[in-house]
């Protein structure tokens, strides 16, 4: 395929240093001048610390990270070159629900022949908002059903004549449901981005009510699947090691993340104690309760403090206590009530310091080794 052959050229694979992790991650990006100019998501590329591009022809650069805008996840790089195969703009603009699309990325990684990966879909949305993991927000994001996976951030996004329509940023898992960065966003913005400026971006006022779309977008049925796919994550070490570095876990707290992801994992002892959650979870009374919670969630005067409020009565209900301290005896060697409740507060507090406004100075995105980063 045409389209294929060309666009994979004007694909590059990026490796770059993640401070934050002590190690080196993966993504891709778009070249956009013969003279070495690349778009890329600002998530690959972080601290702008020794990054590497790696072109489709087997050529390795040093790269320069010129600007970007944080807040909406993208970046400008810069390599020292000239001839560059590299892509015409399309108009994001004239895109239509429907509309068949191409994403090129690096998924699971660089392959030693440097090639991408070519996945075609279609548009299923246009202008929607989307915020993750509370540190970028998408504000009027093109949205495919290409199933898309760690490696491809910062790729391109093509229409079927090769042109480039968009950046390839954020995934939410089981719906194979994909956020990019319209491009003409940044072409708005990259001439100032060239000179070194790094642009502000957009933030919502209400985060939550971003949420909320993003929720009734999927619907009841695909939040339940996306619920049990990620509870399949906490099986995963390196999931469970970020979410332990990110809440600043050390001591008992460490320990019981660790137990919690045996739960998911090969502890048989632990296992049994999920299947034990998981019959509560399904329960009548379980059902209705998270069901009532949903409803009022969705209503359009939500508010984060209310909702809370309603979850912790949740919490305090005779059988959820008892299934709550078992866990916790099974967690810590025994202990439940005040042990119980002061862990979880200790829990949620560190939790909240690394959300904007939560008290704290938040912190730097933690991606994999590939970096799909953005995960939803």
């Amino acid at each position: 395929m045409k389209v294929a052959r060309e666009a994979s050229r004007k694909t590059v694979g990026i490796v770059s240093y993640i401070p934050q992790m002590g190690r080196y991650g993966m993504g891709a990006g778009a070249v956009v001048s013969p003279d070495g100019y690349i778009l890329t998501c600002d998530h690959v590329v972080p601290s702008g610390e020794k990054i590497t591009v790696l072109m489709a022809d087997g050529r390795r650069f040093r790269a320069k990270k010129v600007a970007a805008c944080a807040k909406n996840d993208y970046a400008l790089l810069k390599i020292e070159a000239e001839g560059l195969p590299c892509f015409k703009f399309g108009d994001s603009g004239t895109l239509k629900v429907g509309d068949w699309v191409a994403a090129l990325g690096h998924p699971g990684g660089i392959r030693d022949d440097r090639n991408p990966s070519f996945a075609v879909g279609r548009i299923v949305g246009l202008k929607k908002r989307a915020v993750v993991m509370m540190q970028k927000f998408y504000p009027d994001a093109v949205v495919t059903d290409i199933p898309l996976s760690p490696g491809n951030s910062g790729g391109p996004l093509v229409d079927l004549k090769g042109r480039l329509i968009g950046i390839n940023g954020a995934v939410i898992l089981v719906t194979n449901r994909s956020y990019s960065t319209p491009i003409n966003r940044i072409k708005k913005v990259l001439d100032r981005m060239k000179e070194g400026e790094d642009v502000e971006g957009e933030w919502p006022k209400n985060p939550f009510e971003v949420l909320q779309e993003m929720m009734k977008d999927l619907g009841p049925d695909t939040m339940r699947k996306t619920m049990e796919r990620m509870m399949k994550g906490f099986g995963d070490k390196d999931f469970m090691k970020q979410l332990q570095e990110m809440l600043g876990g050390g001591g008992n707290l460490g320990k019981a993340l660790e137990r919690f992801r045996k739960m998911f994992g090969d502890d048989p002892q632990m296992k049994g104690l999920m299947e034990d959650l998981q019959k509560f979870m399904q329960s009548d009374k379980m059902q209705k309760m998270m069901e009532k919670l949903m409803e009022d969630m969705m209503k359009p005067d939500a508010r984060p403090e209310d909702l809370w409020k309603k979850a912790q009565e949740m919490m305090k209900d005779p059988d959820v206590q008892k299934m709550l301290e078992e866990a916790m005896k099974k967690f810590f060697g025994g202990g439940g009530g005040k042990e119980m409740d002061k862990q979880l507060e200790e829990w949620l507090k560190r939790f909240g310091e690394q959300l904007p406004g939560g008290g704290g100075k938040g912190v730097e995105p933690k991606e994999p080794r590939s970096v799909a980063g953005a995960y939803l």
